[in-house]
């Protein structure tokens, strides 16, 4: 089975010597990022915006966010999700507005995983188009300093949710092969042991109670 791989550490907000709003400008504009357009009026003008931020909203002010991450002063959490490069060219993951849509489909599955409430909920992410593990840096946390925790079996929830909606086509195809065999399986059973019920009749001659017995196996 083709893989996830779901990392999230975390780090101290403004007030704890760390730089998160530079964090987020990094992930937003450093090499391989890709850039989507950040309204309707620069998309008409063919003008890409300047980083590859997205978020619950199609605009994402870098300035803003920068600015709120510096100020924030509990945790936030830095995942970095990404696929093998066979399996995310094969899956469509390969760009950023696929990755885009997934997460916000899953934004309050990643929120519940991380005890926030939905309303609670913040996150900016950015796409990396880059050598064999394409790979979202999303950056999370809760408006709510000290709400947010995320465990080992939280970790296993992003990932599984994630997982699920990524390889849903193949992992259907698997579950409707198995449930052939399965039938096609219990159909030989059957069949076999018709086959030897009546066998046995034949042998042992008139005795219902093995008769009955048998019959009811088969079955």
């Amino acid at each position: 089975m083709a893989r996830l791989i779901v990392k999230s550490p975390y780090i101290k907000g403004g007030g704890g010597g760390s730089d998160p709003g530079g964090y987020l400008k990094y992930i937003g504009t450093r090499e391989g990022v890709e850039l989507l357009p950040s309204g309707y009026m620069e998309y008409m003008a063919e003008r890409p915006r300047s980083h590859g931020l997205f978020g619950d909203e199609d605009n994402v002010d870098m300035d803003a966010a920068m600015k709120e991450l510096n100020e924030y002063p509990g945790n936030i959490w830095t995942h970095v999700i990404s696929l093998k490069r066979e399996d995310a060219e094969r899956l469509g993951h390969d760009h950023a507005t696929q990755w885009r849509n997934l997460i916000r489909a899953h934004r309050n599955d990643i929120a519940s995983a991380m005890n926030i409430p939905p309303s609670d909920f913040r996150w900016y992410a950015a796409f990396h188009d880059e050598g064999d593990h394409p790979h979202i840096h999303m950056m999370a946390w809760s408006v709510k300093p000290e709400q947010a925790y995320l465990s080992k079996d939280g970790i296993r929830k992003i990932k599984s949710a994630l997982t699920n909606d990524i390889f849903k086509q193949e992992l259907l195809h698997t579950y409707e092969q198995k449930s052939s065999s399965r039938e096609e399986l219990v159909c030989r059973a059957r069949e076999e042991m018709k086959s030897l019920a009546q066998e046995m009749q034949t042998s042992l001659g008139s005795h219902p109670e093995a008769e009955s017995l048998m019959m009811t196996l088969a079955a």
